[in-house]
């Protein structure tokens, strides 16, 4: 055998060697620890969650017009995920969650009549690069016509700093009177349009909204501002609780 053989034969083990050891991990990485995760509603319950027996009656300012909401069920419980992805799959994230149904009295500007639900299931757990305690609240109105879901509070209350969210919490209220009542604590939410709104008469699309919760009472006023369907003139209105029985 040649040397020239002889160094082509060595140049391709080096060749071969070198190679296997790049297809070769000498270091693979571990099994992440198994994590659970646990968050609960803290206060949006003192905010959002209410049981049969409770009920809130508001009036339109423009109109007059009165419309009593009651609480027809709830449930309140901790449901349980686990990741699905390489970053969460070694997460078990448990949170509690919570539906409220409410009926209402109330007949729209298009002649219909609509329910009402609230509810909320806390965060996704394969959400990026780790589910974050996040309670999202969306107010559903259930309707054989003109129904919509909309985002209605969020917490952590600092989820949009710049305020040019979809939502965003735009102000906090401390004593707050509306209608001979003074409420404490009250979280007024912005919504850049308004897809659950209860709308007196037919209005064009959905203009922003502002929703004001009280601690331990709820819903208590929702102020919009829209657009007449038949003239388009502007048409603000605003619903405001007169009455009410909490049960929490």
């Amino acid at each position: 055998m040649t040397t020239t053989t002889l160094l082509k034969l060595a140049f391709i083990a080096i060749m071969l060697l070198l190679f296997g050891n790049s297809c070769e991990d000498n270091n693979p990485p571990k099994p992440k620890d198994p994590v659970t995760i646990v968050y609960t509603m803290g206060e949006v319950k003192d905010y959002m969650l209410f049981k049969k027996g409770t009920y809130w009656v508001y009036e339109n300012d423009r109109t007059g017009t009165i419309d009593s909401q009651w609480v027809t069920g709830s449930s309140f419980g901790q449901y349980t995920q686990t990741g699905n992805e390489d970053y969460s799959k070694h997460i078990t994230l448990k949170q509690d969650f919570f539906i409220v149904n409410i009926s209402t009295n109330f007949v729209d500007g298009l002649g219909y009549k609509c329910r009402y639900e609230m509810s909320s299931y806390g965060n996704k757990v394969d959400a990026f690069p780790y589910p974050k305690r996040a309670y999202q609240v969306e107010r559903s109105r259930i309707a054989d016509f003109f129904g919509g879901t909309q985002v209605v509070y969020h917490q952590p209350y600092d989820g949009c700093p710049k305020k040019d969210c979809g939502w965003y919490l735009d102000t906090t209220l401390t004593n707050y009177t509306l209608k001979g009542y003074s409420y404490d604590t009250v979280r007024v939410f912005k919504l850049a349009g308004d897809a659950s709104f209860p709308e007196v008469k037919p209005l064009s699309g959905s203009g922003p909204s502002w929703y004001y919760f009280a601690k331990n009472q709820g819903l208590i006023k929702i102020y919009h501002e829209g657009h007449l369907l038949y003239d388009k003139t502007k048409y603000n209105e605003s619903w405001d609780l007169i009455r009410k029985k909490i049960v929490q």
